[in-house]
């Protein structure tokens, strides 16, 4: 910028008033010498009140003015405003309006007095002419200065200047300066001229201006309709003016994304035009322009061709096609053009425009170089960057010669020329030219221009696009927080700045982060631009993609269908951002495995681009290959070879084969050609992408680490592993340096490398990189969990846990290696529960908080949750679908709340950080702690025990056994408990490996099969069992010994039992009726219901039998109780219905004891009975289904009384719980006093044995935070249970622990004690005859002996306790 001095200024000024001042004496300026004496004489006239001679003075003035066509600025160019003025204070309104119908109530102003003030103002438009803001707003400003002393700070000249001020401060970008100077000018015109004059007007559409280029466009309306009003008054509807002003409110709403508006208004302007001048007007042209605008930023490129064609055509014949606004006509056109994917038309019209400019202008104007990066950017977009890059070099360089190197433009220039370079894969030179451009337009507006914002943000791309993403990242915040500085918080621009942000976090692998801004974005769009723009529709489709990348597809596919109905309705089904919009939702859906789906819209996106931007454009290329990769999915290799051979050769045509799109195709198809087996096709294909990527990108950038990786694939599929490590080496070095060693890439990259060593039986290598790759898995997942709800955990984790299995994979193979036994303790401790840990934790911090706000919101999201669940049991074609999509979003929008809110409070994902020797330091000198282990991916189901003692450098490792060595004693039944072989086969090698010795602690956590098997019980060889010899603990996770809490005293109870289970419907509703129904705890109007239990008897048929033994023995439970001082309260017979167990929710119950029938029911069987039964309560919804763990605890649960009803098929009454309480029911309702649950029924410990543990009534009382749980595995006698019961709860009020108290009872039970009469021979007497056996015999006697009826296992062992 070249700054004038203050000198310089002054020099410009006193010359200016020299052509005022100098009396000439040449015949030609004669003229004005006798306008200037008039126009003194007229004044004089007017101040004597003599105004008839004053206006025949200020007539002739003006006349000798107007015949010599003087040139401004002159002194007497007021004339006509004193003539008007001097007759309205004779009281001729009429003649005075004639004159000067704006000013002539006003006293007029001398400009013999402002002579200065008028050549600062002159001078000042000379500077804005020339776009040197900072000059002619020092002009300009000093001219205000000085008609405020010579007029007064409330004069209506002061108030003008004042607004040209607001205005040049808007041209200059300096929008607070501009609303400052516009409100002041503003105020005063407001007390001077009133609010209906033209001045006050031009001030409003000054500062609506700046509210539009703020973002406001709310705010900009408001005043731009006002300012039309106004306009209204003055001129009515067929009036210029009035056309101007719509126009200038039409394009405001365009600017909001109303351009359904901004056409309405554009066309009554057009109208308006087309009335006063007619079709052939250059006014009507440009209406005609700015309509074309409208259409095209629409999505209706086909109407703004239309509209822009005539319009060019217009001025052609109107101001012929020499005329800068041809040019321009020219230049919108051709974005019409491109837009509708006619490039050829794009670039002739663009040529054509850049031709006339030079011929017109010369090849050194300024303009010539705008026409110039216009035509670049046409090119750019058939993919001719290198013709890109030639025409923006020229521009670049005519804009040095005429403006310089330190100006505006010429920074633009590089900017543009680094999108180009960018393009072209040139990214060194791209961030060259940025960081020149950036570093001019800082030394020229500043760093807190928008324009220096700008230029970051394209520096950021580029950063990008090079992989230096932390660098992107830094620049980006930077821009972000210019624009928020300068634009604020709700302007568009600032949306933008937070999207890329969000694009690069993407890059680095921070998926919430991502979330978070593009979150952030899509708001202020929403309140800025509205929910229909198609800006807010692109946000929505990035929004998609991170959903997707945390594997959250259902919520990336409700985003994209969003977007997708956004643009279907603003822009088409036939515009390029809708095909867009449909491959990433294409994306989705391959995710979720539905390639048939995935394939239908990737193809549907193709013909769209295909019809829109045609066959040779790089958007058809990339919809080809996505096309290719889905068909590869339905290993359909041949066709997806078919479509990306395309895709290759379109890149080859417009890109170049040095291009990096150019090398994605060749790596794709070296992809299906080793999915095809053949492997050296692969090979070949895959170096020559590699080389491309290294030579285009470098051989640091995250694309060549991908290369290598897929190399390394190949090669190992060849059997070369060596030459497999040796790439995947370098790629682990790329990402490590490039992307960081905590981005997911990296992790899932020395994966790769210790699968490549495992294959040269490397186990060293294998275990290191192993183990480091699991560490960062484990920190990126904690991470990620603590922004996403529930579902959204479940599929994250199902995207990570694979490589969680990985490890006990190796403990299998390997040798003794103390960091792999490490990093499989850590994984099981890491990935056994997660999902259910993370949920109780969770709930636990929000129900801990005490934060009225956050349980409110608890409290609607149970609530929507169970709406929900009502509704997925329907058929979907009898669902309300816009009633679903509104709780979907509810309950989206409440967990999100609440996660947000919940971090305040403490952290859910606390025990995700347990790691082995924080398990180990819990320990004392006589613990042991087990982890039980079983690969997922092992098919022999090969179990393994990590067991850990205090003091030990490392856990240890212990082979068990595979299912085929266990399923001999399956068939067993529970005669398994006696089998020394099995217990041998479990135990021994663990308790040697530990040195267990009698009496010592054991804490293990199971997997597999032992879920469902009580190994606790098995015989040892001394004649005892592992729970009588040992102190055993059953554990979710042995992590759980970092958190135990000691238990208080139990000082209350409730117990069910002896429930009645055939009532009829009056009784059911009379006992429904006892309890207040809250949101909490509403019935089975919310909830879904299974029932049945393919072992019990009593369930298999349609009728639940009582059982009489559970009356009793709740009874002897209440009378220990009650002789101990415990408080309790029974509920039996029809008392015991479900309603009255839900009322404990949030209650201080330390105790719950339940005797009744359990259920668990396997898929199949479920579906039978429903159809069977008719009980339509048993309908599966798909979207319940899909989720195996709700699935499963949907069909497992307890029976109360008047569950006869609902499990004959019958209804229930209106608003009454069904009797059937499922598991997860439970896991909704706020069990986090109670301290022990007894589920003395049958089956209670049976479920879906998931990668999160068993999915039954454990996790849902568990869920509900209950700390320790006793269960079945299998129906018990009731006399046993009774038995041992009252044992166990004997033991634990006397004071014993409840894991003492319950073996105790067990072993009590096992020796329990009965004397029985017994008939025998009385061998001592004479034997007599008997004529019914026809022989002799002894006679009877009988006697009284001592039994243990419970030895057998099927009574004791079936009992299990978890903490």
């Amino acid at each position: 910028m070249n700054t004038v001095s203050i000198k310089e200024i002054k020099s410009a000024v006193i010359s200016i008033m020299a052509l005022w001042l100098i009396f000439p004496v040449s015949g030609q300026e004669r003229p004005f010498l006798q306008a200037d004496s008039l126009y003194a004489a007229g004044i004089e006239a007017y101040g004597q009140k003599e105004y008839e001679a004053a206006i025949s003075l200020f007539l002739k003035c003006d006349s000798l003015n107007s015949a010599s066509e003087r040139p401004e600025p002159y002194c007497s160019g007021n004339a006509a405003t004193w003539a008007g003025s001097s007759y309205y204070k004779m009281g001729n309104v009429q003649k005075a309006k004639e004159l000067d119908n704006l000013y002539y109530r006003l006293a007029p102003v001398d400009r013999r007095l402002t002579v200065k003030s008028d050549s600062l103002s002159h001078l000042a438009m000379q500077f804005a002419k020339n776009e040197d803001w900072h000059n002619a707003l020092m002009c300009m400003e000093q001219c205000a200065e000085t008609e405020k002393s010579i007029l007064g700070d409330n004069h209506y000249c002061y108030a003008r200047t004042l607004s040209e001020i607001a205005n040049l401060h808007y041209r200059a970008q300096q929008y607070p300066s501009a609303m400052e100077y516009g409100r002041h000018a503003l105020h005063i015109q407001q007390q001077t001229l009133g609010e209906s004059h033209p001045d006050y007007a031009y001030s409003l559409y000054t500062l609506a201006n700046c509210y539009a280029a703020l973002g406001d466009y709310n705010k900009a309306i408001e005043l731009g309709t006002q300012a039309l009003n106004i306009r209204k008054r003055i001129s009515g509807e067929n009036h210029p003016d009035y056309a101007t002003a719509l126009g200038d409110l039409a394009g405001y709403y365009s600017s909001l994304g109303d351009y359904n508006k901004a056409i309405e208004l554009g066309t009554q302007a057009l109208n308006i035009r087309k009335r006063i001048s007619g079709e052939n007007h250059p006014d009507y042209a440009t209406a005609l322009g700015d309509l074309a605008g409208y259409y095209y930023y629409s999505g209706d490129y086909a109407q703004a061709v239309e509209a822009g064609t005539q319009a060019s055509k217009i001025i052609k014949e109107t101001l012929g096609e020499k005329h800068p606004s041809y040019t321009t006509s020219l230049n919108n056109l051709a974005s019409y053009w491109l837009y509708s994917g006619d490039y050829a038309q794009a670039i002739e019209a663009g040529t054509q425009a850049s031709k006339i400019i030079k011929e017109t202008l010369g090849e050194r104007h300024p303009s010539y170089a705008s026409a110039l990066n216009n035509l670049a950017s046409y090119y750019s977009s058939t993919g001719d960057y290198d013709k890109a890059v030639e025409l923006a070099t020229q521009a670049l360089n005519i804009r040095k010669q005429t403006l310089g190197e330190k100006h505006p433009f010429y920074a633009i220039s590089l900017n543009d020329l680094a999108n180009y370079y960018s393009s072209l894969g040139e990214y060194n030179q791209a961030i060259e030219a940025g960081t020149q451009a950036s570093k001019i337009i800082k030394e020229a507006l500043g760093e807190d221009h928008p324009f220096y914002a700008t230029s970051l943000g394209n520096l950021a791309n580029s950063y990008s696009s090079s992989g230096d993403y932390n660098k992107a990242v830094e620049m980006g915040t930077q821009a972000s927080g210019i624009i928020k500085e300068t634009l604020g918080e709700k302007h568009p621009s600032y949306a933008t700045a937070l999207n890329n942000l969000a694009s690069y976090y993407s890059s680095l692998g921070d998926y919430n982060k991502a979330i978070e801004m593009g979150t952030k974005a899509l708001d202020i769009q929403r309140q800025t631009l509205g929910e229909r723009h198609p800006d807010h529709a692109t946000t929505l489709n990035n929004l998609a993609s991170y959903y997707s990348s945390l594997g959250d597809y259902n919520k990336a596919i409700e985003m994209g269908t969003k977007a997708l109905d956004i643009q279907r309705q603003t822009l088409g089904e036939r515009h390029p951002s809708y095909a867009t919009t449909s491959g990433n939702l294409a994306r989705c859906y391959s995710s979720l495995g539905d390639y048939d789906k995935a394939v239908e819209m990737a193809t549907q996106a193709l013909n769209t681009i295909k019809e829109a931007l045609g066959e040779k454009h790089p958007s058809y290329a990339t919809a080809s290959g996505n096309l290719a990769r889905y068909y590869s999915f339905l290993d359909d290799y041949n066709r997806a070879i078919e479509m990306e051979t395309q895709a290759l050769n379109i890149r080859k045509q417009t890109l170049g084969e040095k291009h990096p799109s150019y090398a994605a195709s060749l790596g794709n198809l070296a992809n299906y050609y080793s999915s095809l087996g053949d492997c050296d096709k692969a090979v070949e294909l895959g170096t020559q992408a590699s080389s491309i990527i290294k030579e285009t990108l470098g051989g640091k950038h995250p694309s060549y680490a991908i290369t290598l990786n897929n190399l390394a694939n190949y090669y190992s599929s060849l059997g070369n592993y060596d030459k497999a490590i040796e790439l995947e080496t370098q790629a682990v070095d790329i990402i490590k340096e490039v992307l960081g060693r905590l981005h997911p890439d990296y992790a899932t990259a020395l994966g790769y490398l210790a699968g490549y060593y495992s294959k040269l039986d490397d186990s060293g290598k294998t275990i290191e990189y192993l183990s480091d790759c699991i560490a960062i898995k484990c920190r990126n997942i904690v991470r990620n969990f603590r922004n996403l709800g529930a579902m959204q955990r479940n599929k994250y984790w199902d995207m990570n846990r694979i490589a969680f299995n990985i490890a006990s994979l190796y403990c299998l193979k390997a040798p003794d290696n103390a960091l792999l036994y490490g990093t499989t303790y850590n994984s099981e401790l890491f990935s056994k529960g997660i999902l259910l840990s993370s949920e109780i934790e969770f709930d636990k911090v929000i129900k801990e908080s005490g934060d009225t706000v956050l349980l409110r919101q608890f409290e609607e999201l149970r609530m929507t949750q169970r709406q929900l669940d009502s509704y997925y049991k329907q058929p979907i074609a009898e669902r309300k679908s816009e009633e679903v999509k509104r709780l979907e979003n509810q309950a989206d929008l409440l967990e999100h709340a609440l996660i947000k809110g919940c971090k305040e409070y403490g952290d859910f994902t606390r025990r995700l950080n347990i790691r082995w020797p924080d398990v180990q330091a819990a320990l004392g000198e006589r613990d042991v702690a087990i982890e039980f282990a079983v690969p997922e991916s092992d098919t022999l189901k090969r179990h393994i025990a990590l067991v850990l003692r205090k003091g030990w450098d490392a856990p240890k490792y212990v082979y068990i056994g595979s299912a085929n060595d266990f399923a001999p004693y399956w068939s067993q039944g529970d005669a398994l408990y006696t089998s020394q072989e099995l217990s041998d086969m479990i135990w021994s090698r663990i308790l040697e490996t530990a040195q267990v010795q009698d009496g010592d602690n054991i804490y293990f956590s199971p997997d597999g099969i032992f879920y469902q098997i009580a190994i606790e019980y098995l015989p040892t060889d001394d004649g005892r069992i592992m729970a009588e010899k040992y102190n055993i603990e059953r554990l979710s996770s042995t992590k759980e010994l970092c958190f135990r809490e000691q238990s208080s005293k139990e000082s209350s109870a409730v117990l069910y039992g002896g429930l009645k289970y055939d009532l009829d419907s009056e009784v059911i509703a009379a006992e429904s009726r006892k309890y207040t129904r809250s949101s909490e705890l509403r019935g089975d109007d919310f909830f879904q219901r299974f029932i049945a239990d393919k072992n019990a008897d009593s369930l298999a048929r349609n009728t639940i039998t009582y059982l009489p033994g559970t009356l009793a023995e709740v009874e002897n439970i209440s009378s220990t109780l009650k002789d101990n001082g415990i408080k309790y309260q029974t509920f039996t017979a029809e008392n015991g219905n479900e309603e009255s167990f839900k009322a404990l929710s949030g209650r201080t119950p330390q105790i719950i004891h339940i005797a009744t029938h359990g259920f668990y029911l396997p898929p199949t069987e479920a579906e039978l009975l429903s159809k069977q039964r008719q009980v339509t309560f048993l309908a599966m919804g798909d979207e319940q289904k899909a989720n195996i763990i709700d699935y499963s605890m949907s069909r497992t649960g307890l029976l109360f009384a008047g569950a006869q009803t609902a499990w004959s098929g019958k209804p229930v009454p209106e608003n009454v719980d069904d009797g059937i309480l499922t598991a997860k029911e439970i896991s909704q309702l706020d069990l986090r006093n109670v301290d022990l649950a007894v589920l003395s029924a049958c089956q209670t410990a049976l479920g879906e044995i998931t990668s999160d543990g068993v999915a039954g009534l454990q996790r849902g009382f568990k869920k509900a935070g209950v700390q320790t749980l006793v269960m079945s595995l299998w129906p018990v006698n009731d006399q046993a249970t009774r038995i041992m019961m009252t044992a166990f709860y004997e033991n634990l009020i006397s004071g014993q622990s409840k894991r003492d108290a319950f073996n105790h009872a067990m072993l009590s039970l096992r020796n329990y004690e009965t004397e029985v009469e017994i008939e025998i021979d009385d061998t001592d007497q004479q034997m007599i005859y008997d004529e019914t056996a026809d022989d002799y015999i002894y006679p009877k006697k009988i006697i009284r002996e001592k039994l243990k009826p419970y030895t057998n296992p099927k009574y004791w062992a079936a009992f299990v306790m978890l903490d």
